[in-house]
Protein backbone atom coordinates (compact mmCIF):
# COMPACT_ATOMS: atom_id res chain seq x y z
CA UNK A 1 0.00 0.00 0.00
CA UNK A 2 2.76 2.49 0.93
CA UNK A 3 4.67 1.66 -2.25
CA UNK A 4 1.59 2.25 -4.39
CA UNK A 5 1.01 5.59 -2.69
CA UNK A 6 4.63 6.61 -3.27
CA UNK A 7 4.42 5.64 -6.94
CA UNK A 8 1.18 7.56 -7.40
CA UNK A 9 2.68 10.62 -5.72
CA UNK A 10 5.79 10.40 -7.91
CA UNK A 11 3.71 10.12 -11.08
CA UNK A 12 1.53 13.03 -10.02
CA UNK A 13 4.56 15.17 -9.20
CA UNK A 14 6.15 14.42 -12.56
CA UNK A 15 3.00 15.34 -14.44
CA UNK A 16 2.37 18.49 -12.41
CA UNK A 17 5.94 19.74 -12.54
CA UNK A 18 6.11 19.13 -16.27
CA UNK A 19 2.81 20.87 -16.90
CA UNK A 20 3.21 23.64 -14.32
CA UNK A 21 1.04 24.19 -11.27
CA UNK A 22 -2.66 23.74 -11.82
CA UNK A 23 -5.38 25.69 -10.06
CA UNK A 24 -6.21 22.70 -7.86
CA UNK A 25 -2.58 22.32 -6.83
CA UNK A 26 -2.31 26.02 -6.06
CA UNK A 27 -5.40 25.81 -3.83
CA UNK A 28 -4.03 22.76 -2.06
CA UNK A 29 -0.71 24.52 -1.37
CA UNK A 30 -2.51 27.65 -0.17
CA UNK A 31 -4.62 25.61 2.22
CA UNK A 32 -1.62 23.80 3.71
CA UNK A 33 0.74 26.82 3.76
CA UNK A 34 3.63 24.38 3.40
CA UNK A 35 5.34 22.95 0.38
CA UNK A 36 3.17 20.63 -1.68
CA UNK A 37 4.62 17.58 -3.40
CA UNK A 38 5.47 19.55 -6.54
CA UNK A 39 7.32 22.11 -4.44
CA UNK A 40 9.15 19.36 -2.57
CA UNK A 41 10.34 17.94 -5.89
CA UNK A 42 11.41 21.45 -6.95
CA UNK A 43 13.44 21.88 -3.73
CA UNK A 44 15.17 18.56 -4.42
CA UNK A 45 15.85 19.33 -8.09
CA UNK A 46 17.35 22.68 -7.07
CA UNK A 47 19.52 20.91 -4.47
CA UNK A 48 20.90 18.53 -7.10
CA UNK A 49 21.57 21.41 -9.49
CA UNK A 50 23.28 23.45 -6.77
CA UNK A 51 25.45 20.54 -5.72
CA UNK A 52 26.53 19.83 -9.29
CA UNK A 53 27.25 23.53 -9.85
CA UNK A 54 29.52 23.61 -6.80
CA UNK A 55 31.18 20.37 -7.95
CA UNK A 56 31.72 21.79 -11.44
CA UNK A 57 33.44 24.85 -10.00
CA UNK A 58 35.57 22.89 -7.53
CA UNK A 59 36.51 20.08 -9.93
CA UNK A 60 36.75 22.06 -13.18
CA UNK A 61 33.86 20.10 -14.74
CA UNK A 62 32.13 23.00 -16.46
CA UNK A 63 31.38 20.94 -19.56
CA UNK A 64 29.67 18.25 -17.47
CA UNK A 65 27.58 20.89 -15.73
CA UNK A 66 26.65 22.50 -19.04
CA UNK A 67 25.54 19.10 -20.38
CA UNK A 68 23.45 18.58 -17.24
CA UNK A 69 21.77 21.97 -17.62
CA UNK A 70 21.05 21.36 -21.31
CA UNK A 71 19.68 17.87 -20.65
CA UNK A 72 17.31 19.02 -17.89
CA UNK A 73 16.70 22.59 -19.07
CA UNK A 74 12.89 22.32 -18.95
CA UNK A 75 12.84 20.53 -15.58
CA UNK A 76 15.27 23.03 -14.07
CA UNK A 77 13.21 25.96 -15.36
CA UNK A 78 9.99 24.42 -14.00
CA UNK A 79 11.64 23.82 -10.63
CA UNK A 80 12.90 27.42 -10.55
CA UNK A 81 9.45 28.80 -11.39
CA UNK A 82 7.85 26.57 -8.77
CA UNK A 83 10.28 27.81 -6.13
CA UNK A 84 9.66 31.42 -7.12
CA UNK A 85 5.94 30.82 -6.63
CA UNK A 86 6.55 29.13 -3.29
CA UNK A 87 8.68 31.98 -1.95
CA UNK A 88 6.22 34.57 -3.26
CA UNK A 89 3.39 32.71 -1.53
CA UNK A 90 5.30 32.42 1.72
CA UNK A 91 6.85 35.91 1.82
CA UNK A 92 4.78 38.11 -0.46
CA UNK A 93 6.79 41.01 -1.88
CA UNK A 94 9.90 39.80 -0.07
CA UNK A 95 9.71 36.44 -1.86
CA UNK A 96 12.56 37.15 -4.28
CA UNK A 97 14.87 38.27 -1.48
CA UNK A 98 14.10 35.12 0.50
CA UNK A 99 14.66 32.96 -2.56
CA UNK A 100 18.04 34.63 -3.17
CA UNK A 101 18.99 33.94 0.47
CA UNK A 102 17.89 30.32 0.05
CA UNK A 103 19.88 29.80 -3.18
CA UNK A 104 23.01 31.28 -1.57
CA UNK A 105 22.65 29.24 1.63
CA UNK A 106 22.16 26.06 -0.41
CA UNK A 107 25.32 26.67 -2.45
CA UNK A 108 27.27 27.51 0.71
CA UNK A 109 26.11 24.32 2.39
CA UNK A 110 27.09 22.25 -0.65
CA UNK A 111 30.47 23.95 -0.71
CA UNK A 112 30.96 22.95 2.94
CA UNK A 113 29.99 19.39 2.00
CA UNK A 114 32.82 19.27 -0.55
CA UNK A 115 35.37 20.39 2.03
CA UNK A 116 34.43 17.48 4.27
CA UNK A 117 35.73 15.06 1.63
CA UNK A 118 39.02 16.85 1.07
CA UNK A 119 41.01 15.89 -2.01
CA UNK A 120 38.84 12.82 -2.65
CA UNK A 121 35.77 14.89 -3.50
CA UNK A 122 36.37 15.31 -7.24
CA UNK A 123 37.10 11.61 -7.73
CA UNK A 124 34.00 10.74 -5.74
CA UNK A 125 31.92 12.85 -8.13
CA UNK A 126 32.34 10.59 -11.19
CA UNK A 127 29.43 8.26 -10.31
CA UNK A 128 27.29 11.22 -9.24
CA UNK A 129 27.71 12.89 -12.65
CA UNK A 130 26.91 9.62 -14.46
CA UNK A 131 23.85 8.96 -12.32
CA UNK A 132 22.56 12.51 -12.66
CA UNK A 133 22.78 12.30 -16.45
CA UNK A 134 21.11 8.87 -16.52
CA UNK A 135 17.85 9.87 -14.81
CA UNK A 136 14.74 9.56 -16.94
CA UNK A 137 12.31 11.64 -14.89
CA UNK A 138 12.36 14.75 -12.78
CA UNK A 139 11.26 12.70 -9.76
CA UNK A 140 14.21 10.33 -10.24
CA UNK A 141 16.52 13.33 -10.54
CA UNK A 142 15.05 14.77 -7.33
CA UNK A 143 15.64 11.39 -5.66
CA UNK A 144 19.39 11.95 -5.86
CA UNK A 145 19.09 14.28 -2.86
CA UNK A 146 18.38 11.34 -0.57
CA UNK A 147 20.72 8.94 -2.38
CA UNK A 148 23.67 11.30 -1.91
CA UNK A 149 22.48 12.92 1.36
CA UNK A 150 22.16 16.37 -0.18
CA UNK A 151 20.29 18.93 1.84
CA UNK A 152 17.57 20.82 0.05
CA UNK A 153 17.31 23.23 3.03
CA UNK A 154 13.51 22.89 2.98
CA UNK A 155 13.30 22.42 6.76
CA UNK A 156 15.38 25.57 7.30
CA UNK A 157 13.16 27.52 4.89
CA UNK A 158 10.00 26.42 6.67
CA UNK A 159 11.47 27.22 10.09
CA UNK A 160 12.17 30.78 8.92
CA UNK A 161 8.78 31.20 7.22
CA UNK A 162 6.37 33.77 8.62
CA UNK A 163 3.14 32.71 10.28
CA UNK A 164 0.42 31.79 7.80
CA UNK A 165 -1.44 34.76 6.38
CA UNK A 166 -5.20 34.36 6.11
CA UNK A 167 -6.28 34.06 2.50
CA UNK A 168 -8.57 36.76 1.17
CA UNK A 169 -11.33 34.20 0.78
CA UNK A 170 -11.03 33.21 4.42
CA UNK A 171 -10.99 36.86 5.54
CA UNK A 172 -14.21 37.62 3.67
CA UNK A 173 -16.18 34.88 5.42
Amino acid sequence: MAFRSAVLHAAAATALLAAGATAATAQQREASNGPGIVEQVAFDVRAVQSFLMVAALKCDRHEDYNRFVLRYRGDLANAWNTLEGFFRRMHGRDGQRHMDIYITALANQHSQHTMGQGGAFCGNMDPVWREAMAQTSVVALAGLTSRYSLSNQMQEVMAAAPAPRPSQRGAQR
